[in-house]
């Protein structure tokens, strides 16, 4: 860590000790507990079991197995909502037809047909 300050000190870094943090990466599990005393500047270092890099939750042994668990969580909650939204068999609400017909008469009203048999014909091909 000294040189890395010194480093830091040559370029004219300025490291934030609060927003810096450390981990230990090794296959032992028996060490999977152990935390370092890493201080920089003279101010001692969080210590952080599963650090995030670019948006990836690591492990101690880098198998990505916290990433994957915390992404299948969030993938099961948005698949759970969207499971209820669009129902078992996937049946249209009638309200979410006349919405998807007003937006569409919204942004086209010349495309939009006049005959009450034309209308419906086109509500049901949007929502099927």
């Amino acid at each position: 860590m000294a040189r890395m300050s010194h480093f830091c000190r040559q370029w004219q870094l300025k490291p934030s000790a609060s927003k810096t943090i450390s981990s230990v990466f090794h296959l032992h599990n028996t060490s999977a507990t152990l935390e370092l005393s890493v201080y920089l500047d003279g101010q001692r270092l969080r210590h952080e079991c599963h650090p995030m890099y670019h948006g990836v939750t690591l492990d101690h042994m880098l198998s990505y197995r916290e990433h994957l668990t915390k992404t299948a969580c969030k993938l099961k909650n948005r698949n759970n909502l969207l499971m209820k939204l669009a129902g078992s068999p996937w049946v249209p609400a009638p309200t979410l037809c006349s919405h998807l017909l007003w937006r569409f008469a919204i942004q086209q009203p010349s495309t939009v047909p006049q005959s009450g048999h034309a209308l419906l014909t086109q509500v049901r091909s949007m929502c099927s």
